[in-house]
């Protein structure tokens, strides 16, 4: 017989993940806002976080449902720990996170933990099929739950947006974002990291770059390197402080080549900014299908649209609505009725 929860009776819920730290989702309200990583999870179902290395195996009979992030390493050997001393009876819900390709070398340990959980969630649409065909459990093409009305808030009018482009990938990771948006004409902005001051970040600045106090050391790497035109590289903060900023950009340039979520593809249908992507993310072509590339590496395509969406008003407004239609389907709410179906537990 389903269990029938109201939406003030969800199952008590945990969310294994790789961040270290144990967490309940009172403890992080602003966080819940702008939060669209494995921990989304837990601010959907209301739950509990918990690192994968700090749980204790009796502590999982206290829950009726739990989430487990799963990436190809570590955490894979104690997912299959986990689950053959199984000693709880909550439902199991793999997570499928970080880049598809990563999972394509033939691994016992994964197909054992992907047979005995009770769903398998994939975050890329276009890997549902494979990962399908390693289990015979459920597997799905669901997502993680997006904060729509946290990010929303942050949306700034058509009118009052700056004549630039947002680099989605940190040049010095991926070069495609530059040399597309480069050609367009107009100033172009990104993020990139900076090395703390403390013992921890000067030893890794050194072993990393030879150096010890410069800590915008890979900020004017890019600004020397990156030369024509300007490029505006600031350090990576807190995704309150981020929204402002990428909020105000004109167009977003994400020439992706991973099979992973793509959050930035979300972020700007949520924010009404067309954004020039690739199939890649998964979910571009059902928010962009008219700025969406077969591939990362398709720099003329790129540079084609870009002029089209900066020189043609109507379509830049076509593009815009229609991705903020789109999104709500991955709303908290949507995802969570999605996995509850799955799973058979009727809600209300």
């Amino acid at each position: 017989m389903n269990q029938i929860l109201s939406s003030k009776n969800l199952p008590k819920t945990l969310v294994l993940g790789g961040t270290r730290g144990k967490w309940n989702y009172r403890d992080k309200p602003s966080f819940s806002k702008v939060c669209n990583g494995i921990e989304s999870f837990v601010f959907t179902f209301e739950g509990d976080y918990c690192n994968w290395l700090d749980i204790a195996e009796e502590q999982l009979k206290n829950y009726n449902l739990i989430f487990a992030n799963l990436n190809h390493g570590k955490e894979l050997l104690r997912h299959t720990e986990l689950l053959k001393n199984r000693n709880f009876n909550a439902k199991w819900v793999i997570i499928i996170e970080g880049d598809a390709y990563d999972y394509l070398k033939a691994n016992e340990n994964l197909r054992y933990v992907l047979n005995n959980a009770d769903l398998v969630i994939v975050i890329n649409k276009h890997s549902e099929s494979y990962f399908q065909a390693l289990t015979s459990k459920e597997c799905h093409y669901i997502g993680i739950p997006y904060p729509l009305e946290g990010i929303q808030k942050y949306e700034i009018p058509i009118k009052d947006r700056t004549e630039s482009i947002l680099l989605c990938s940190d040049p010095l990771v991926r070069n495609t974002d530059y040399v597309a948006a480069a050609q367009l004409g107009i100033p172009l902005f990104c993020f990139t990291t900076t090395y703390s001051r403390n013992i921890r970040g000067i030893k890794r600045n050194f072993i990393e770059n030879r150096a010890l106090f410069d800590k915008n050391v890979l900020i004017d790497r890019i600004q020397s390197y990156y030369t024509s035109p300007s490029i505006t590289v600031e350090s990576y903060v807190d995704l309150e402080q981020i929204y402002p900023k990428i909020a105000s950009k004109k167009l977003w340039m994400n020439l992706d080549t991973r099979y992973t979520w793509g959050r930035y593809v979300l972020d700007a249908a949520s924010l009404g900014i067309p954004i020039i992507t690739t199939e890649s993310t998964g979910h571009a072509e059902t928010l962009f299908p008219l700025t969406t590339l077969k591939n990362g590496f398709d720099i003329d395509g790129a540079v084609k649209l870009g002029k089209k969406l900066l020189s043609d008003a109507g379509f830049y407004v076509e593009v815009s609505n229609y991705a903020k239609e789109q999104i709500k389907q991955y709303g908290l709410d949507s995802i969570r009725s999605r996995i509850l179906n799955l799973l058979g537990i009727a809600h209300v």
